[in-house]
């Protein structure tokens, strides 16, 4: 028989105004692995926030190992043992691995701490997880890797029955990712249930016993994921949202010239890196480390100097840095948050990129007319809000637009999915499907490995710095 660790049952929760929840109903048991596809985010941030300290909810009810901890009617004070593992730590600084895992879950409670017990008991654990992490270790030395390692064996050690990780493949390796996975089901066949929040439908199809999709701060699909013939979620929320998450085609592109070649470049994080990116191509770089990741992102923002080898766009070599030259623009992370200025207008910020002859204030006030008239069909009634008044989506289009006005050559897009929902990384696809309709070659920058099949036409795995597989 079937032991119930969870249920959320017809949940609402009202914060700030703005209903977060609305008839929310959720059921996982002991040793289940229960995947949660958010297709937006509204509703993500609280539902974690209510399984962890029991957030006071305006109807139904939540029972934890059989028990109720919360209702319209009745809360219960103190947190539940629900443990989540997320790109922020968990862990304390300046302690060991063995201080975190044994004596801050509260298994050791003796005065005297025996540290070669830890190391044994701590060995255990790794080697049925296949990991092997020091138990003298400090916290701060640990990888992300490692990190969550410990944070899970700390989870098991501390009795607690459901572990939540949420958007794991936005920080993590590829190969990384399979290792968690594996500990992940072996800790389920002992008991122990999860929930696995992620926006990418390959990955929990792979690891999930259910798949769970999310809209709105409501379940609105249960999916049994049947071994050898699972229907695909996509096509059933297609039926239900007419319009709504289904992807634009893409059209076969031929390959054109090549817009930008890095000869054997060298920086302080970069070592003999050769790339050639093709006009209108869609290029993904995936690395197991966020080294060279950081070598790119500061090589296209001018951060780096060059210390060895060429970069040539459309055959030129360049000799300043990329990010004065208007054929190169860099997307960061989390644009809509890092790329816009709060106190300048729309407009300001549309054309912020456009050369300096537009300071003439005749000049520009011709421009914004111009774009007004242009733009408004296809982006709405936004030039006159304040910057902080737009969505998400909003704030992207705003990026796409004024990178377009830019006329790059090539765009460097950093983890383009990172954080984001179904809904939001479908509208980016969208926004990206612009740019190469316009003949840019758009190099994708990313850590996980889910990120990369949407995009990319092509996919450079790197590891060390060494190219792997293409």
């Amino acid at each position: 028989m079937k032991t119930e660790i969870l249920r959320l049952d017809n949940v609402s929760m009202q914060m700030s105004g703005i209903m977060q929840l609305e008839r929310f109903n959720l059921q996982i048991f002991s040793g289940e692995i229960m995947g949660l596809m958010a297709l937006n985010a509204h509703g993500v941030s609280s539902l974690v926030s209510l399984l962890q300290s029991n957030t006071p909810v305006h109807f139904g009810r939540v029972y934890y190992c059989e028990q109720l901890v919360n209702s319209h009617i009745y809360s219960r004070t103190t947190p539940n043992e629900i443990v989540v593992i997320e790109q922020k730590s968990h862990l304390v600084n300046g302690l060991t691995v063995g201080d975190n895992v044994f004596v801050l879950s509260g298994v050791e409670r003796s005065w005297l701490l025996h540290t070669q017990n830890f190391r044994g008991r701590l060995q255990e654990l790794e080697q049925a997880v296949g990991v092997q992490i020091p138990c003298d270790r400090q916290v701060e030395e640990l990888s992300l890797f490692e990190r969550c390692m410990v944070e899970l064996l700390k989870a098991w050690e501390s009795g607690a029955r459901l572990v939540l990780l949420w958007n794991i493949s936005h920080f993590l390796a590829g190969t990384d990712i399979g290792r968690l996975h594996y500990a992940i089901r072996h800790f389920a066949s002992r008991g122990m249930a999860f929930i696995y929040i992620s926006n990418s439908y390959e990955e929990l199809c792979g690891l999930c016993d259910r798949i769970a999709v999310m809209y709105n701060g409501s379940v609105v699909k249960v999916q049994e994921m049947v071994s050898g013939g699972s229907e695909d979620i996509h096509a059933l929320l297609q039926q239900q949202f007419t319009g709504t998450i289904s992807s634009p085609p893409r059209s076969a592109m031929s390959r054109g010239s090549i817009c930008l070649n890095l000869s054997s470049v060298s920086t302080a994080l970069l070592k003999q890196v050769d790339l050639a990116v093709y006009s209108g191509e869609c290029l993904a770089i995936h690395t197991e480390d966020r080294r060279l990741l950081d070598g790119m992102r500061r090589l296209a923002t001018g951060q780096s100097a060059l210390l060895g080898g060429k970069v040539l766009i459309d055959g030129e070599p360049i000799h300043r840095p990329m990010a004065r030259d208007q054929r190169v623009a860099y997307i960061a992370e989390n644009p809509s948050q890092m790329m816009l200025f709060q106190d300048m207008s729309y407009l300001r910020n549309l054309t912020f990129c456009l050369p300096r002859q537009i300071d003439s204030w005749f000049r520009r006030r011709s421009i914004y007319r111009s774009l007004r008239r242009e733009l408004t069909p296809e982006l709405g009634a936004v030039f006159d809000k304040d910057i902080r008044d737009l969505n998400t989506q909003e704030k992207y289009a705003l990026i796409f637009r004024r990178v377009l006005l830019q006329q790059p050559r090539v765009v460097f897009f950093e983890q383009p999915f990172w954080g984001n929902d179904v809904l939001l990384q479908q509208h980016i696809e969208r926004q990206v499907q612009l740019l190469l309709a316009k003949k840019i070659a758009v190099v994708v920058l990313i850590v996980g490995i889910y990120d990369a099949f949407p995009l990319a036409e092509r996919t450079l795995i790197y590891k060390n710095g060494h190219l792997l597989t293409q």
